[in-house]
């Protein structure tokens, strides 16, 4: 008989959630057995493309589930049909017990794992999502799991002010990235709850696990001496298609700098859940020499990389600097992009306002990668992650006295 109790990780919106407490699970595998929930189909898919996150949680993972559509679907539907009605008391009371209680996931556990002897210990789950789970399990099972919240990205949050949330977290803790982070999060939940593990995924010992475990999904011989530009670029044609132009011009006058520069390639790194035709239409204008598509791990891409370009208010630059290569941020899209940006205050990246900038930098990051810009950037990133291979540990003990 199984004697570990669980941790269930929930899934609720995409695959980064899994990238920043990957350490975390993996570090707990010999004293709990690990179930994971994906709340859609469409997160396991986007999950089963990024190859290495998929091969390492299905080592560590006792098993999972995906929710459907069709899971408790009459009880789904007379839900929102009393939701409707605005009866939300009754609903509370019934339907979202049956949906999101605590007895429902023990069952979808032994169901999965075909044991009957299920204890739940520990519920991780992310802070950006209202979850139906975390909400029901808090408030009406009295004997229950710890629930653990965590950030899905390891960028910064510094705002300093105050503002109503449109919804509050009501587990018994939150991890989050550093001190200065709390503020913005007592927000959600209250400052004591708040404690700052650092960021497991810039361990060390868990980087060097991420470049065992990539493998690029692409021929890496043939890419030969070429200078390689990982670009971590989100396509946002469809989400903002009034300035569809305007994302147009951009990306060429980011393909037409790339394409002037000689011996370089650039590595498109795909967003999961953001992607066009309409971006691969304009990269297929530009030999395809200088450009590739890839949905390797992005720290896998950084590490054989001259530099990695960013958008602006994006943290993937943060896993360039892991790898200790320069990270260059592209102009901002007025409206769209704030010119105030977290990222460059701290000074972890080097902003390119214009196409002259951009190649001043790029040429910057082939010819002299030990320029005292780059040097600067780690200096930085040391600065507000400076242990780096405790991270883990640390996140560990707080959980464990939660």
């Amino acid at each position: 008989m199984n004697s570990k109790s669980f941790i269930v990780v929930i899934v609720n919106n995409s695959i980064s959630e899994l990238d920043w407490i990957m350490p975390i699970i993996y570090s707990l595998k010999n004293r709990y057995d690990i179930f994971v929930y994906f709340k859609n189909s469409d997160i396991f898919e986007s999950l089963k493309n990024n190859k290495t996150l998929f091969l390492m949680l299905m080592k560590v993972a006792k098993g999972y589930s995906i929710e459907k559509f069709y899971h408790l679907f009459l009880i789904k539907i007379i839900r929102k049909f009393f939701n409707l009605l605005n009866l939300k008391y009754f609903i509370n009371d019934f339907f979202e017990k049956k949906i999101h209680g605590l007895s429902r996931l023990n069952g979808i556990i032994k169901k999965n794992v075909k044991n009957t002897n299920v204890k739940i210990d520990y519920i991780f789950s992310d802070f950006g999502i209202n979850s139906g789970w975390v909400n029901i399990i808090t408030k009406y099972s009295k004997f229950r799991p710890k629930i653990i919240h965590y950030p899905h990205s390891p960028q910064s949050y510094l705002l300093k002010k105050k503002f109503n949330p449109k919804y509050e977290l009501y587990g018994d803790a939150l991890l989050v990235g550093r001190n200065e982070d709390k503020f913005y999060f007592s927000n959600f939940i209250n400052k004591k709850k708040i404690y700052a593990s650092g960021i497991p995924k810039y361990d060390k010992w868990w980087n060097k696990e991420i470049l065992r475990y990539s493998k690029f999904d692409f021929n890496i011989k043939n890419v030969g001496k070429k200078n390689l530009i990982t670009f971590a670029y989100v396509s946002k044609f469809e989400t903002y298609s009034d300035y569809s132009h305007k994302f147009t011009k951009q990306l060429n006058d980011i393909m037409e700098v790339l394409s002037s520069i000689k011996n370089t390639k650039v590595i498109f790194k795909i967003h999961p859940r953001k992607n066009s035709e309409k971006f691969l239409s304009i990269l297929k204008k530009y030999d395809k020499e200088k450009w590739i598509l890839s949905k390797t791990h992005l720290s896998k891409l950084a590490s054989v990389s001259k530099a990695v370009l960013c958008h602006p208010n994006s943290a993937a630059g943060l896993d360039g600097l892991s790898q200790k290569i320069p990270v260059i941020q592209i102009w901002p899209i007025k409206d769209i992009e704030s010119s105030c940006d977290t990222q460059k205050k701290m000074g972890f990246v080097k902003s390119a306002m214009n196409k002259k900038d951009l190649k001043k930098y790029l040429l910057l990051s082939i010819k002299n990668p030990k320029s005292r810009t780059w040097i600067n950037q780690r200096i930085n990133f040391n600065k507000y992650f400076p242990y780096q291979n405790y991270y883990t540990s640390i996140s560990k003990k707080i959980i464990s006295k939660i």
